[in-house]
Parts: structure tokens; C-alpha cells; sequence
């Protein structure tokens, strides 16, 4: 059985199917960052639904029955709008959320047709206000001209699915409006994830402002002016009549409020890769530890005549398949940078004192060393440089090719191949 054993090509065969058996293990640890990721997704649902979802905004909008019973709908002529967003983090256990607090400042004006302004029954006017999370309004939706104020929003129904509708309905718009002076409105709310408005102006303008340093921009257009930092970030969009998908004036029974949603645009509360997403992505380069650390001992046992069991490869296996419980254990309580180094640090030194004991002290276990830290080096590069990540792995791959080539450019594979005779015992004269 030994003699058997100590054919290289068989010992290639054990190797391979070790791999394919520690292949179970990275199965199992996959399936622990699923359940962490499932825990840390409810934690934030639980979050956002006690402090407020998503927010999207749409208006104001004049709404006016005609003198022939036809509602006319008009967008505002021109409308500036400033957003203040206040993040903060939010947490549940151990898992964290943005939110955030807003308030929204707008200007707008409207131009009416002054003969089709007289077949206007004034007394049905109202201004349209929709918002897809009413309940996380943390004040009265305040309407400005000149001084005077009305805040006397009622809510609307059958509006859109997925939004609340409010109008305003006891202040002089008719004299307001008539005079052209500008309307100033105002509101605060508490979201979570994104913020988005549409742009129901022929003339729009949104500036945010917020000390999230983080922004994802969606959808379209995109932001003309950005600029963020570690203090955070400010964005202007500028939407031209143009521009829009939607009418800036129709006439109808209802709303069209989907068509205008559809050109909704703003800001998401993007976070940096989660240690989850980071797991994903290491655990699939296991194999390819295993490959190459196994690769090294099998080195070792061609080069210098040892022998090793199948067992201490199981070994050095198993603490491999550990590296990523220590990453994810550890990422969950500190930076990744912090975890990763750590843990790699901690495997590495135990498979180094482990290979001591088998291999030749001193030079032996402190290649061991260097390749495996190495490799968990050059791994850490790969996913900081996501972009390159494909370059930097194909590059990797042909250098460790180059190097066992060179190593191993004069065997003679026909005579290591041949099973090695035991050893002969010795015996007294």
C-alpha cells in the first residue's frame, strides 16, 4: 500500500479528490454568508419600515374644471427645487442602516393663458401633491405667496398605486396666481435607501445637498454638477421642456400621475460592498487555494524526497475553509481590511506551525509561509481593484504557470513517475 502510495501519479489522484472533498465544507460556509446576508436584509427591512421607506415626489400640479366639466391640469412654468438630506446610521444588532432626514424648500411659478383662464371654474382649483410614503411626513406641507400661507392639504384617492395624493383646496389661488407672483413651499420627511422627484415643471431645477459621502445617482438624466468627499456631496439637475416624456399640460378626468413617475430621478444611499458581497466573491476563489497550497507540499514531496499523508492534507484544507468563517465572523464586528489580515494572518501561522513538524524546519514551513500570505495578498488586490480584477487573476495565474515550468524544467517525469521502493530495513551483522 505505501509503495502504491508513493507514486506521484497517484498521489496527484488523492490530492484531486481531497480537493473535491473540501469542496463540501466551502458549500456549507457559502450557504453561512447566504444566512448572515438573509439576517442582515431583514434587520434593515425591519429598520426602514419603522423609520420610513423610499421617498418619491411629484409636484405641485393646478387642477381646474372647465366651464364644459373637463379637468385641465397644468405643470408650473418653472420650478426650483433644494433638498437637504441629513444621513445617519441606524442599527439593529449588529447590522446598520442609512436613513435619513429631509426638507424640501421649492419655488415655482405658474403662467395661465388669460383667455383660457376664464373658462376656469376657480372655485374647483386645487394644487396636487403626491408622495409615495405619507406616513413618514414629519410636517404640514406649507404653500407660500408673498408672505401669505395655506396649509390645508386633504388626501386624495385612487391617486397610484404606491402613492398618497393630497390638494389644496382653501386658499385664493385665483387671486395668486393671477398676480404671478411666486409660490414658495416647504415639507420634512424621514426616508431610508433613495430619494427621487420628478420633474412635473416645463423649467426644473433640483439641488441636493447632503452629508452622505457615498451617492448613487439614478435614473435619467443624471446630475449636470456633482461633487462629493468624505463631508458629503452636492448635485444639480437641470430639466428642460424638452427634455420631458410627459405633457406639461392635458386635459382628462384623472391624473396621469404613471406616466410622470416613469421620469422620476435621484439619489440612493449607496453603500460600499457589504462583507457579504465580499464573501461572495473570495469563496470563489477557494479551489484555487487549494490548488496551488496543495501544489507547494506536492512540490515539496517531488523535490525532496518526503512523503506526506493524505491526512495532513485534509488538515491543511480544513484551516483553509476556516480563513473565510474567520473573515466573515470578523467582518461583521470591523473594516474588512481589518478582518481579512487577520484572519489571514491567523491561518497562515497555523499552517505554518503545523508544517513544521513534517517538513524541513526552518526553510519549509517558512515557504509555506510566504507563499500562502502572498497569495492571500495578491487576493485582497484582485478585489480592491474590482475593474482589473480579470487582468490581475489571468496575470497571476500565468506567473505560478512560469514558475512551476521552471521549477520542475528537468524532471524527468518518466523516472519520478515509477513508484519508490520502501526503504530497506536495517539489520545487524
Amino acid at each position: 500500500m505505501r509503495l502504491i502510495m508513493n507514486s506521484p501519479l497517484i498521489k496527484l489522484s488523492v490530492i484531486g479528490i481531497l480537493i473535491l472533498v473540501l469542496l463540501i465544507p466551502m458549500q456549507y460556509v457559502r450557504g453561512l454568508v447566504a444566512e448572515r446576508q438573509e439576517f442582515s436584509r431583514a434587520a434593515q427591512s425591519q429598520i426602514q419600515s419603522g423609520w420610513g421607506d423610499a421617498q418619491t415626489i411629484i409636484g405641485p400640479i393646478f387642477r381646474v374644471e372647465t366651464n364644459s366639466g373637463i379637468y385641465r391640469f397644468l405643470l408650473p412654468e418653472e420650478q426650483k427645487t433644494q433638498v437637504d438630506l441629513q444621513t445617519e446610521l441606524r442599527s439593529l444588532g449588529i447590522f446598520e442602516v442609512p436613513v435619513y432626514r429631509a426638507r424640501l424648500e421649492a419655488q415655482l411659478h405658474f403662467r395661465l393663458d388669460d383667455q383660457e383662464s376664464e373658462t376656469f371654474k376657480w372655485e374647483t382649483a386645487r394644487l396636487i401633491f403626491l408622495i409615495s410614503n405619507s406616513q413618514a411626513v414629519q410636517s404640514s406641507i406649507i404653500l407660500k405667496s408673498e408672505g401669505r400661507a395655506g396649509d390645508s392639504f386633504v388626501p386624495m384617492q385612487n391617486v397610484l398605486a404606491g402613492f398618497q395624493g393630497v390638494e389644496l383646496n382653501n386658499v385664493p389661488l385665483q387671486e395668486w396666481m393671477r398676480e404671478g407672483s411666486p409660490l414658495n413651499f416647504s415639507l420634512e420627511w424621514v426616508g431610508s435607501k433613495r430619494f427621487e422627484c420628478v420633474p412635473a415643471a416645463k423649467k426644473f431645477v433640483l439641488n441636493i445637498h447632503s452629508n452622505w459621502s457615498e451617492p448613487g445617482f439614478i435614473g435619467f438624466p443624471l446630475p449636470r454638477e456633482r461633487e462629493w468627499g468624505p463631508e458629503g456631496f452636492t448635485a444639480q439637475w437641470r430639466v428642460a421642456e424638452l427634455a420631458h416624456r410627459f405633457p406639461v399640460a392635458w386635459s382628462g378626468s384623472e391624473l396621469n400621475a404613471k406616466a410622470l413617475v416613469n421620469d422620476a430621478f435621484g439619489v440612493t444611499l449607496h453603500q460600499s460592498a457589504s462583507i457579504y458581497q465580499i464573501m461572495e466573491r473570495i469563496t470563489k476563489y477557494a479551489i484555487l487555494f487549494f490548488v496551488l497550497t496543495f501544489g507547494c507540499y506536492f512540490l515539496f514531496e517531488l523535490l525532496q524526497g518526503i512523503a506526506l499523508h493524505p491526512i495532513q492534507y485534509l488538515l491543511v484544507g480544513c484551516a483553509l475553509c476556516l480563513f473565510y468563517v474567520l473573515v466573515l465572523a470578523l467582518g461583521e464586528h470591523m473594516a474588512f481590511h481589518f478582518a481579512y489580515f487577520t484572519a489571514a494572518s491567523a491561518l497562515t501561522g497555523l499552517v505554518c506551525f503545523y508544517s513544521a513538524g513534517f517538513l524541513e524546519r526552518g526553510r519549509g514551513p517558512l515557504i509555506i509561509g510566504v507563499v500562502l500570505f502572498s497569495l492571500y495578498g495578491y487576493l485582497f488586490i484582485v478585489l480592491a481593484a474590482a475593474d482589473f480584477a480579470l487582468l490581475l487573476g489571468s496575470l497571476a495565474l500565468f506567473v505560478l504557470l512560469a514558475s512551476f515550468m521552471t521549477f520542475t524544467r528537468r524532471t524527468n517525469w518518466f523516472q519520478v513517475t515509477k513508484p519508490k521502493p520502501p526503504p530497506v530495513p536495517h539489520t545487524s551483522a
